[in-house]
């Protein structure tokens, strides 16, 4: 007869990956008789570890059902993404650990987005901010960098994680606000917020475009302000109007002025 599928996966490890793997993965519904098998057979000849760390993950739910095709009660990953933007689906994977059961369900996709867009409204926020304090937010930094560090190494808990860009956006928030910080602390918290989208991926693509635009927005803004010293309103109002056109705002404020894709 054929081989069961427990000797397939134990002998497809031997061959292409050897005796002893470093992750070895699947779902948590595998763990007996599965994997408590394949570790039976290879360990008998082997007489070494199997895997060094074995990362069960919880079952995607639908009410109180495992989503599963058997079951037709499941939804493909185009039908969420013609729905949700990619980086919404990752954040409202990253809430919950895991290993625990995730309930899929548009109400906690569409309370995942009004999430994220507090970070997205922080990162847009600080990359148009025009510095006036001297807080350069180090100590801000250096706590959450650490809190962030400590929860993904204890078995990669991202939704404790993301709570120290929560806190790094509202404390961020609070100092724009009160007019505390520096240009220094503004790159600081862009950078930590960018290191974190390095691994998360929950920042839009239009956002990271929009950096790009930066250099040119600031001259322009530049030159808009020195066109109103010479009182060449005039010529000041159509550039604004003309960006405007084009899908860029420019808002004059006592700060300074500031830009915002519309």
């Amino acid at each position: 007869g054929r081989p069961g599928w427990h000797i397939e996966c134990s002998a497809m490890v031997r061959k292409l990956l050897g005796e002893t793997i470093d992750i070895h993965g699947g779902g948590n519904d595998l763990i007996f008789p599965h994997h408590e098998n394949e570790i039976l057979q290879s360990e008998s000849v082997t007489k070494k570890p199997l895997a060094n760390y074995w990362m069960h993950n919880g079952m995607l739910q639908v009410a109180d059902a495992k989503m599963s095709k058997s079951l037709k009660n499941f939804f493909s990953v185009k039908d969420v993404l013609d729905r949700y933007p990619p980086e919404v689906v990752r954040f409202y994977l990253l809430n919950t650990h895991y290993r625990g059961p995730l309930v899929y369900g548009e109400a906690a996709l569409d309370e995942a987005a009004v999430s994220l867009k507090r970070i997205h409204n922080a990162y847009e926020s600080l990359r148009t901010y025009v510095p006036r304090g001297n807080d350069a937010a180090e100590e801000l930094i250096t706590k959450a960098k650490a809190g962030f560090l400590t929860e993904m190494d204890d078995d990669f808990n991202s939704r404790s994680a993301l709570s120290y860009l929560f806190d790094v956006a509202r404390e961020a928030n609070r100092l724009m606000d009160i007019g505390e910080l520096s240009a220094e602390g503004a790159a600081n918290i862009l950078g930590f917020i960018k290191d974190l989208d390095s691994i998360f991926d929950i920042l839009p693509e239009e956002k990271k475009g929009e950096e790009k635009l930066d250099d040119v927005m600031m001259l322009l803004i530049d030159i808009r302000k020195e066109l109103r010293k010479r009182k060449m309103y005039d010529l000041s109002d159509m550039i604004r109007d003309r960006l405007e056109e084009a899908g860029i705002k420019i808002e004059d404020t006592s700060e300074g002025a500031k830009w915002k894709l519309i």
